[in-house]
């Protein structure tokens, strides 16, 4: 499969998650997960920390300090939960 093929695929998969509903759904539930763990507040500490100890925090300069943080503390509980409920999803979705 070439990159184009899987930027074609990636592209209609998400698109069929926008218009069955299916990306809010999965978003929603990931927010909630994420907020009953504590990550957000956790993520808002960090922006905040970063943004108060730079002389000129620019969005661009606090995204990439932040994210990999932000990835890093997801836990892995969620990540199992989110990945299964996305390879079910594509089990209807992507052709065999």
């Amino acid at each position: 499969m070439t990159n184009s093929d899987v930027q074609h695929l990636k592209q209609q998969i998400q698109d069929v998650l926008v218009e069955s509903g299916k990306y809010d759904e999965l978003s929603n539930f990931l927010r909630s997960k994420l907020y009953q763990v504590g990550w957000t507040d956790e993520i808002n500490r960090l922006t905040q920390s970063i943004v108060t100890n730079e002389a000129k925090p620019t969005f661009s300069n606090v995204i990439e300090r932040i994210e990999p943080k932000a990835m890093d503390i997801v836990p892995e509980h969620i990540k199992t939960e989110i990945l299964a409920k996305i390879e079910e999803f594509l089990k209807d979705v992507v052709p065999k």
